[in-house]
């Protein structure tokens, strides 16, 4: 099934919206409640990041508690922020520091989020929450942000990333 009224007869949108409501309620009607999120505003942002890309296949998408976690945080819910950054903030930290220290990784983990929550793509670098369609777990795609905007911000700056997050300390 894919979400793609273009090309699929009535009866297919109709099947499709069925798996995905199926799939909405039975791996995020807790946090649906939670963060009061309805499955047509889930929908919403599916059909809004459609329109930017190909055919998005029901199917693919495994990840629906954290995609419901995403559209309250793009409705600018402030818990679903918070316990946002209390899921994945020191995950992420961890993960980074591997890479560039202690420091730096909490420097740049906190400087994407913020950008995420500012909604500014991270100056077009690491993409915006609206690009997150519940495909891959949303700790992975954050890791992905993380790093795509530790690599821009060294790329601007004609530094290696460790050095560029060294300097914005000073």
């Amino acid at each position: 099934m894919r979400l793609n009224v273009d090309t699929q007869t009535a009866p297919q949108q109709t099947a499709a919206m069925t798996e995905l409501r199926r799939r909405f309620f039975a791996q995020a009607g807790n946090s649906a409640s939670h963060f009061g999120v309805s499955f047509e505003r889930m929908v919403q942002h599916l059909w809004d990041a459609r329109r930017q890309r190909a055919p998005l296949p029901i199917r693919r998408i495994g990840n629906v508690d954290d995609l419901v976690h995403v559209v309250a945080c793009i409705g600018d819910s402030e818990r679903a922020w918070r316990e946002l950054t209390e899921l994945y903030e020191s995950w992420l930290v961890r993960r980074l520091r591997r890479e560039v220290g202690a420091s730096t990784a909490v420097l740049v983990v906190r400087q994407t989020l913020v950008e995420l929550r500012r909604f500014d793509a991270c100056d077009g670098a690491c993409g915006s929450l609206h690009d997150y369609l519940g495909i891959q777990p949303l700790r992975d795609w954050l890791t992905g942000r993380v790093f795509q905007h530790m690599a821009h911000r060294a790329v601007n700056l004609q530094q290696p990333a460790a050095l560029t997050y060294v300097h914005a300390r000073v």
